[in-house]
C-alpha cells in the first residue's frame, strides 16, 4: 500500500463514521516503518466552521494509522492526546460525539484562556463578539 491509498483508506473510515456536522482537513504525518510493515499516519483536524464564525473557537484532532494492504486496511485512530489507540476489531465506533466531548472541552478552557491571535479576531464577524473576546 502506497500513502495514496492509505489516504483514500483513512477517508473511507471517516466517510464511514457519517461525521455530517463537521469538516476535516486530511494531513499525512510522520510515518513508521518497522521490517514487516508500514503503518502510515495523517491528521485530521475537525472543525465546524460557520459563516458567522469562519475560524472555530476550537477544533479537534485525529490521528490515524493506517496499515495492512491496498484490499484490506486496517484503520486505528486516536483522539487528541489520549493514549489509548482504538482499533477496527473493538466494539467501539468513532463519532460526532467524541469530537463534541473535545471541543466542549476546549471551549470551557477558553474562557479562562484566550489562545485566539489577532488575525482570527479579525475573522469574527459578530458585533461585539471581538471586544468580548480580547476582553
Amino acid at each position: 500500500m502506497d500513502a495514496a491509498e492509505a489516504k483514500q483508506a483513512a477517508i473511507a473510515f471517516i466517510d464511514g463514521c457519517h461525521i455530517k456536522s463537521y469538516v476535516y482537513d486530511l494531513r499525512q504525518v510522520q510515518n513508521r516503518a518497522s521490517e514487516t510493515t508500514t503503518t502510515f499516519n495523517f491528521r485530521a483536524s475537525f472543525s465546524r466552521p460557520s459563516r458567522v464564525e469562519p475560524i472555530s473557537k476550537a477544533v479537534a484532532y485525529c490521528t490515524y494509522y493506517v496499515s495492512g494492504t491496498s484490499d484490506l486496511p486496517v484503520v486505528s485512530y486516536r483522539i487528541e492526546n489520549d493514549t489509548y489507540v482504538h482499533h477496527a476489531a473493538e466494539n467501539v465506533a468513532f463519532s460526532e460525539v467524541w469530537l463534541d466531548r473535545v471541543i466542549s472541552r476546549k471551549l470551557k478552557v477558553s474562557k479562562f484562556l484566550s489562545c485566539q491571535t489577532p488575525f482570527d479576531r479579525s475573522r469574527l464577524t459578530t458585533p461585539g463578539l471581538v471586544d468580548k473576546m480580547s476582553s
